[in-house]
């Protein structure tokens, strides 16, 4: 029983109380098919499409993700169909009458048409072969509880015929979306895909839902050292993205004692303590997820600069584990010494360099913003700060989004990072004010002087670069705004 009822059970009694949770399962699945149907109607010649497939034997069901986030009544843009009946080289020959068919992922036999949001699948059998990707076997008369036992988890395994309206729920997914639970859908098979631990975490971050015991003792004893950076990469995106506390995947983990394994990075965090002065949370592991879920609730300019700070915001405080004196608890040099631990942990996950580089940028100056506002540095110093963090691909305003989750992260009472109205921002305001005020917050200041400004006189080569880095020292020490001036004092050491 949901414990939402207890109370109800205890006043109206048992049959009263499963009356009541049948009565809200049909509006619910009611209100699920009306979502369905309106997304339905959003797809160009959908119908049409739906007519000439059953037409040639087949049969589709809506699967995964759109039956569980319309039942939930989460918004939904896309969807995943999986058709049985007939063989891929049919289906791509059908739905190529409609327009261009592209198969993606070959070995998943996922089919893209055009540009409608779905995804069209064949039901398939894997199995693992001590790679990287299972072996994968289509099956195009597969039963519908086969089909429904491969999948991962009881909430994505719900399907929906979309001719008749049919709902099939082979492992109650319904009750446990209902209970707030992950369970697996078969325990004997999901451990064979050592991805599903990755799915888990991002699962728990982005439904907020408990793992069973029996789920958790599976996960705790898969092997994922052979799984690709590219698949673990896909599944941090997706619990950054959709989860308003990514920190619980990675609690998750912590919990099932997986993650000293796998991102030992993080997990020797929590034997590092903190002076309770300042960081009244508690360890380095506590404040790191605080952090992230602060980081989280940002709102920022594009997908890419969210990634970059959730991943900095994870990756902050990873050089206390090195350099903490245990007698006092100060960290000194804990971001620097963070540089070579990230660049290994970021490169496990990803191989987009230049994400990687704003990453490592954004914990080398993290500690900046505080050093800056206590020692009331000069406009200069912004000016400087402005052209180290460029060569990552990060700003100064990047850096001071960044100390306001790191400020946020000190929740002493509850493991929630605070908000705004809770502690005082002086120094996120300091050093966007000032580094606003040099004309830098976004971006270095512009160069005065360019090579085509020299070369009638310096020729080009080693000279002419030593000229020019010479110009914005001057123009960044002296504080020049005026060009020619600046350009006859680098010609007066040059020439």
């Amino acid at each position: 029983m949901n414990v939402n009822n207890l109370m109800d059970f205890a006043i109206f009694g048992e049959t009263a109380v499963d009356q009541k949770i049948s009565i809200e399962r049909n509006t619910r699945l009611a209100q699920m098919q009306v979502r369905i149907d309106a997304f339905q109607r959003t797809l160009m010649y959908f119908s049409d499409i739906i007519t000439d497939l059953t037409n040639h034997g087949a049969r589709l069901f809506w699967v995964g993700g759109i039956v569980r986030d319309a039942y939930r009544g989460v918004p939904f843009n896309e969807a995943d169909i999986e058709v049985h009946g007939i063989s891929g080289g049919k289906l791509a020959e059908i739905l190529g009458k409609w327009g261009h068919v592209s198969l993606v992922g070959a070995s998943f036999g996922v089919y893209k048409l055009f540009s409608l949001p779905v995804d069209w699948s064949l039901p398939r059998t894997d199995a693992r072969n001590g790679g990287r990707h299972p072996d994968v076997s289509f099956l195009q008369n597969m039963n519908l509880y086969a089909a429904a036992a491969r999948r991962d988890v009881t909430i994505n395994a719900l399907m929906i015929d979309i001719v008749s309206n049919e709902s099939y729920d082979f492992f109650n997914g319904f009750d446990d979306i209902d209970r707030g639970v992950l369970r697996a859908c078969d325990e004997t098979f999901f451990g064979d895909d050592p991805l599903r631990l990755y799915r888990v975490m991002q699962f728990v971050g982005r439904f907020e839902f408990f793992v069973d015991d029996s789920l958790n003792a599976i996960c705790a004893g898969m092997d994922v050292s052979k799984v690709s950076r590219e698949r673990v990469e896909e599944e941090f995106k997706k619990l950054f993205f959709l989860s308003k506390r990514p920190s619980l995947g990675l609690r998750w983990l912590k919990s099932v004692g997986v993650l000293d394994t796998i991102f030992p990075e993080l997990g020797c965090l929590s034997t590092v303590s903190q002076k309770k002065e300042w960081h009244p949370e508690g360890s380095v592991f506590e404040h790191t997820m605080q952090t992230l879920d602060a980081a989280a609730h940002y709102t920022y300019a594009s997908d890419e600069q969210k990634l970059d700070m959730l991943y900095a915001a994870l990756c902050h405080d990873m050089g206390k584990a090195l350099v903490t004196d245990t007698t006092s608890g100060k960290s000194h040099g804990h971001d620097e010494a963070a540089v070579p631990v990230v660049k290994s942990f970021m490169r496990r996950i990803m191989h987009n360099q230049k994400h990687i580089d704003r990453v490592v940028g954004l914990v080398r100056y993290h500690m900046m913003p505080l050093h800056f506002y206590k020692q009331n540095v000069s406009l200069r110093a912004f000016k400087r700060l402005a052209i180290k963090t460029a060569a990552y691909g990060v700003c100064l305003n990047d850096l001071a989004i960044l100390t306001r989750a790191d400020a946020l992260g000190r929740n002493g009472a509850f493991c929630e990072p605070l908000t705004p109205f809770d502690i005082d921002m002086t120094v996120v305001e300091f050093f966007t004010k000032h580094a606003d005020i040099a004309t830098v917050l976004t971006a270095p200041l512009e160069r005065l002087v360019l090579g085509r400004d020299l070369m009638p006189i310096i020729a080009p080569g080693p000279k002419l670069g030593e000229a020019l880095a010479y110009a914005y020292e001057l123009q960044i020490e002296k504080d020049i705004t005026d060009k020619q001036e600046l350009i006859a004092q680098t010609l007066r050491k040059y020439v």
